[in-house]
């Protein structure tokens, strides 16, 4: 019996204690508390990092933020055992950007048994921000195009544009932007060998300091590109002796005329420029005629900073007379002084068939700048107007089998073996034109009489290839009718 009571009154207290010693049990069973940690917030404009309190409280709560705040939020920490949050639980608020130089304050409320306990949350007033990033990458850009991207951070409307001094040739993708962007810098190449470029890209918002973003574009490699040229050779039309070569340059420049090779005489008429340029012309004496072979040389141009370039002209040997305006572009000559008559001169002609004239005639010699003759002979007479060509022709009026014809010059080693006849303008009646010997007797293989009607294009063309010829020998353009012969264009090959 002792001992068993013993035991039961040792047992007894003991439950009274730990019962006693619970300090969740007390907390739960004492007065009702609820307590936040601060009564005021601060929370940036930016938003920023949340901002958060402690609230104390042994009874269960609610939380509330007022009507009407819609840039605040707020988040409980779940992450706490039940016994930390009857005691102690972390509340935090998130807020969105504020759009207003003010501060805005939002009451958020507690409530729980033990009443309410309010807790004011400002956010800070709106400090405009313009950050732009990327200019680096403008510091130093070649002198080729490309498009870059310049990152706008803001959070108030911000403009863009170019300095008024900025030389090097950039568009931009917009001329404005609200908060946080990008723009688009577009910058045409830097043809130009003698400088670099600049460019000073500015962008402005209302309380923000502007700021500038620096681009330099470096000078472009010197160079000259000859726009008709193949593989480095320009190919001279055959009978000219001018060649009017097209270029392209960004470079100062000068040029020299070297390795002459069957060309008279070739020369320069403006033998240094500047990147404007758009052309170099260069001259002959007379156009190449050294059959048997193509005339070459060499232009040799010197540009900025050492470097150059070479083109080659190759020119087939022919013989050649141009009259006038043919087509749409002008004849090289159409004067006395280029391809003059024996008697009288090219630019002394009546325009039209005038017997009365004291230069009219039926026969004269054309002089070719080459030394070459083509002798002429019209039963007509002979006129000559810019617009048509050289005219003349027609047969005898009284004996109509006796024909107006033209002596081909004999290139001594060589026969004629092609014809090229362009008209002026469109006959008024029909031509008969055959390629003869000098005496007008035979046709020659390949010569074969051709027609122009009086209803044909308007410079009609005509082309013999001859196959019957002989070197060191002259021969006939014969015209068997009373048409005009229009001449505009006549090409003499030889091989």
């Amino acid at each position: 019996m002792k001992k068993g009571s013993f035991y039961g009154w040792i047992m007894i207290p003991a439950l009274i204690l730990l019962h006693s010693c619970d300090p969740f049990k007390q907390y739960q069973e004492s007065v009702a508390v609820i307590e936040a940690s601060s009564p005021t917030l601060d929370i940036k404009a930016d938003g920023g990092e949340p901002v958060s309190l402690l609230l104390k409280s042994n009874r269960s709560w609610t939380a509330s933020i007022e009507e009407g705040v819609d840039w605040l939020s707020m988040d409980i920490a779940e992450n706490q055992n039940l016994e930390m949050r009857l005691t102690e639980t972390q509340v935090s608020f998130t807020a969105k950007d504020n759009p207003v130089k003010a501060s805005r304050p939002a009451k958020v409320s507690f409530i729980s048994e033990a009443g309410t306990v309010d807790v004011t949350v400002v956010q800070g007033p709106l400090v405009p921000r313009l950050i732009v990033s990327g200019g680096e990458l403008l510091e130093n850009l070649e002198a080729d195009a490309g498009t870059y991207t310049l990152t706008v951070e803001s959070n108030v409307p911000w403009t863009v544009g170019l300095a008024p001094e900025s030389t090097a040739g950039v568009s931009l993708s917009a001329e404005s932007g609200q908060g946080n962007g990008t723009i688009e810098l577009s910058v045409a190449e830097n043809g130009s060998s003698s400088g670099g470029k600049d460019a000073v890209i500015i962008f402005t918002a209302e309380d923000c300091a502007p700021v500038s973003v620096n681009l330099h574009q470096k000078k472009a490699i010197a160079y000259m590109k000859f726009a008709d040229a193949v593989d480095g050779v320009l190919t001279v039309e055959e009978g000219l002796f001018e060649a009017v070569i097209a270029v392209k340059t960004n470079s100062n420049w000068s040029a020299e005329i070297a390795d002459v090779d069957g060309f008279t005489n070739p020369m320069l008429p403006v033998s240094s420029g500047s990147s404007e340029d758009q052309s170099i012309t260069v001259r002959m004496d007379c156009p190449a005629y050294c059959f048997g072979k193509t005339a070459s040389m060499t232009l040799k141009v010197s540009l900025d900073e050492g470097r150059s370039a070479t083109l080659r002209l190759e020119q087939k040997p022919a013989l050649r007379m141009k009259f006038g305006t043919f087509g749409e572009s002008s004849f090289v000559t159409a004067d006395a002084e280029h391809w003059p008559l024996s008697s009288p001169a090219l630019a002394d002609m009546p325009t039209a068939k005038d017997t009365s004239s004291p230069f009219y005639c039926k026969e004269g010699n054309l002089v070719m700048r080459s030394g070459h003759i083509v002798k002429i002979f019209s039963n007509a007479g002979i006129w000559y107007t810019a617009s048509t060509g050289l005219n003349g022709f027609g047969t005898n009026p009284v004996d109509k089998t006796i024909g107006s014809y033209l002596i081909l010059p004999a290139v001594e080693g060589f026969r004629l073996s092609k014809v090229v006849y362009h008209a002026a303008a469109a006959s008024t009646k029909r031509l008969y034109l055959s390629i003869r010997d000098k005496d007008r007797s035979e046709v020659v293989s390949g010569g074969d009489q051709k027609t122009i009607g009086s209803t044909a294009v308007s410079r009609p063309l005509l082309e013999w290839t001859l196959s019957g010829t002989a070197a060191n020998t002259s021969y006939s353009i014969y015209q068997a009718s009373t048409g005009n012969m229009y001449l505009g264009d006549l090409i003499l090959y030889y091989e």
